[in-house]
């Protein structure tokens, strides 16, 4: 069964794949709603701020919609024990979901 993605180190994170979940919760985990958790900057361009919008083609650009690489390591950097899977994705960007242990399990 395919679980979040948790990065305990960044180094992790590079050539790591994200697996998709789909909108699915895997057992053990819930889906936390990204706004809520994080706060207004952030589940921007997303179905009430629930998910986060990454670039996948390496072309994003900071200030667009869609955080880069280098925004979303940043953000796993600075948010550390929560887990990602892939909601949905398109041509050029992923709708991630970020994911908590439920219970301390």
């Amino acid at each position: 069964m395919k679980t979040p993605l948790f990065i305990d180190d960044l180094n992790a994170l590079h050539g790591a794949r994200i697996p998709m979940l789909g909108k699915r919760n895997p057992p053990g985990f819930e889906r936390v709603s990204v706004r809520h958790e994080f706060g207004e900057g952030y589940g921007i361009g997303t179905a009430d701020g629930a998910y986060m919008l990454v670039d996948s083609s390496g072309f994003g650009i900071e200030g667009e919609l869609a955080m880069t690489r280098s925004e979303f390591a940043e953000f796993i950097r600075e948010h550390p024990g929560y887990g990602y899977g892939v909601v949905e994705a398109g041509q050029f960007q992923v709708v991630v979901g970020v994911y908590r242990r439920k219970g301390g399990e």
